[in-house]
């Protein structure tokens, strides 16, 4: 089952099987709510070394709107980062830690269609 989640679209949250065999988590994992004040502070997950032409370009369009509203983006993970902007694929594990941080996981996609609201 894991092996076949890698197949799935980017960005997305890998789910390891334990978690619901095991530790009895039927939770379906899903992307937090995009909110101005958490991305504001913002970090990349560089899933993939070499990223593609359109995801260097949505990291771009976002960069540029979190800067133009008083943002910023940390190029690591740490305490001041509130939200965490997947491109690739994930692990539920680290949602999980994000979670217990206070930090939000957003979606590529998901901030792109904030983006266009406002």
């Amino acid at each position: 089952l894991q092996v076949t989640q890698w197949d799935t679209p980017d960005p997305a949250i890998i789910k390891d099987p334990f978690y619901s065999h095991y530790l009895n988590d039927n939770t379906i994992p899903t992307f937090d709510t995009v909110t101005t004040e958490k991305l504001l502070s913002a970090s990349f997950y560089n899933y993939l070394f070499d990223n593609t032409m359109e995801q260097e370009k949505t990291r771009q369009i976002i960069s540029e709107w979190i800067k133009a509203n008083g943002g910023k983006i940390t190029r690591n993970i740490g305490k001041s980062t509130k939200c965490i902007i997947i491109q690739g694929k994930y692990k539920y594990e680290h949602v999980l830690e994000d979670h217990k941080n206070n930090r939000d996981v957003y979606s590529d996609k998901d901030v792109l269609a904030f983006i266009a609201k406002k």
